[in-house]
């Protein structure tokens, strides 16, 4: 548990040091990563924990997200016009995902008893 606690303080510190908090949160990200993580630790057979699964499907589900995010800015209007001033933030946000993906998979590793290392 401290070490689940020393990790989010590190990543909450990095975040600050990075330029701000707000820049990395995304409602929507984190909803693709957390209902997909949920859905795939419910749907796949195995011997391993829920805890597991959940961090293994929320990986998944942050490349998933990533991919989304590219198609959708290369399909759009801004990708063609070269419009740069919105393209880089809408790529920062489709990034996102990966971060909330891996975050989640190293939580559930520190906070799962049964992970065997």
């Amino acid at each position: 548990m401290i070490c689940g606690i020393a990790f989010i303080g590190f990543l909450i510190c990095t975040f600050v040091f990075a330029g701000g908090v707000a820049q990395f949160i995304d409602l929507a990200s984190i909803l693709v990563v957390v209902i997909l993580g949920v859905l795939f630790a419910i749907a796949v057979d195995g011997e391993v924990s829920f805890v597991q699964k959940f961090g293994d499907g929320c990986v998944r589900a942050g490349w998933i997200g990533t991919i989304i995010g590219l198609i959708v800015i290369f399909g759009s209007e801004r990708f063609t016009s070269f419009n740069t001033a919105e393209i880089g933030p809408a790529a920062a946000v489709c990034l996102l995902t990966i971060l909330y993906g891996y975050t989640f998979k190293m939580l559930s590793m520190i906070l799962d008893p049964e992970v065997e290392t």
